[in-house]
């Protein structure tokens, strides 16, 4: 009989702990929040402390400071008040549920004793889980507001900016299946191109930290976002900004691309600009590759690489561009010109300073024909006469 009470007791201090556990940062954790440098250049991130979500942070200690962070109370108090609405909603629904399963249950018993065991049971243990899924939830929900309101609050560095702005005016999230939905006002929509990708990349950084965040949406009016294309900007994650595999990610850089896709028929080229936040450990020439490879964004122009292909590296040396991609750039895509896949590499690439020259390699090897026709021993330059 000891040995069983002594194997419960062990057992319930095992989930103690890990109850304990679950809804506090981690020890050595860091979590960072993504600014704005004044040139509007890119994105730095700076550290800072998460509550525990046992408490909210004071929205009035963070608006003390000065006249834009003041500005932001109503941020605060929007999101705040977002939330609270949020939870009351979730909180309304559980009990109609709970009250319609237990007026179920209770209506298929037969006597007295046993409806009064049966609705107790039914009662305590959808309270219980109602509870436990209430707290976790609202831990998260509290963490989003502490970031929402570190970003719209302006660093100690001179040097650097909330991305949302007081002229944002209120921003409203709603929080559900690791997802978080931002609702900004018609003042989004006055952003200029640099300041708004910018703004959405310091955002979604600093909120898909958070391991119960996946996916970041922009709502504007109700609407969903749309680049300056006008296509749908969709779900973002965390790798919807691109970083350097297994490099410490400090700054977030933006810089616009010319790129060259090709036209309907596959015999042209034809030029993108394309405005890209990246992180400052890739280079220009990796950067404009991989870009290619994503394709374009346009429907009315045409991927000239495989998707799969992938960068083995790129080099420069003496002006020259060596780009090294695996066996999946030999297969054609359908409908483009062998000619209009090579050039709209080296296009592009010749449009960053310093390229003057492009050699192409597959697994490092230059000595075979591109697709039988284009021998890869040379440099290429630019050709601007394939240009549409």
């Amino acid at each position: 009989m000891k040995k069983w009470i002594y194997l419960c007791f062990l057992i319930f201090f095992a989930f103690s702990l890990a109850g304990c556990g679950s809804n506090s940062q981690s020890a050595g954790e860091q979590y960072y929040t993504y600014y704005v440098n004044h040139d509007e250049t890119k994105i730095e991130k700076f550290p800072c402390d998460l509550s525990t979500g046992d408490a909210q942070v004071d929205s009035d200690t963070v608006s003390e400071a000065n006249t834009e962070q003041v500005a932001s109370t109503a941020l605060a108090d929007a999101v705040k008040g977002n939330t609270a609405t949020t939870t009351a909603t979730a909180t309304a629904t559980t009990t109609d549920t709970t009250t319609d399963t237990t007026t179920d249950t209770t209506t298929n018993t037969t006597t007295d004793t046993t409806t009064d065991t049966t609705t107790n049971t039914t009662t305590n243990t959808t309270t219980k889980t109602t509870t436990d899924v209430t707290a976790e939830t609202a831990h998260i929900k509290d963490q989003i507001y502490e970031l929402l309101t570190l970003l719209a609050t302006a660093p100690d560095s001179a040097n650097y900016k909330a991305p949302i702005s007081a002229k944002l005016g209120k921003v409203k999230y709603v929080y559900s299946d690791e997802q978080v939905t931002l609702y900004f006002t018609d003042a989004y929509k006055d952003l200029t191109n640099t300041t708004e990708i910018l703004t959405r990349a310091a955002i979604v950084k600093t909120l898909t930290q958070l391991d119960s965040v996946k996916y970041v949406t922009f709502m504007v009016q109700e609407e969903p976002l749309t680049d300056q294309d006008g296509n749908l900007v969709g779900l973002m994650t965390a790798d919807s900004f691109i970083d350097s595999e297994g490099s410490e990610i400090n700054t977030y850089e933006k810089t616009e691309l010319k790129l060259f896709f090709a036209n309907q028929d596959g015999t042209k080229l034809v030029e993108a600009n394309r405005t890209v936040v990246y992180n400052s450990n890739i280079s220009l020439e990796k950067l404009v590759v991989e870009q290619l490879i994503q394709g374009p964004t346009n429907t009315e122009i045409y991927p000239t690489i495989r998707p799969e292909t992938e960068i083995i590296n790129i080099t420069v040396k003496d002006s020259i561009c060596y780009v090294n991609l695996d066996e999946s750039f030999l297969t054609p895509v359908e409908g483009v010109s062998a000619k209009i896949t090579l050039y709209s590499i080296i296009n592009s690439l010749a449009e960053l300073p310093g390229i003057n020259k492009v050699q192409i390699l597959i697994n490092g090897e230059t000595d075979l024909t591109f697709r039988e026709i284009t021998s890869l021993t040379s440099l290429f330059e630019r050709d601007l006469t394939l240009v549409q």
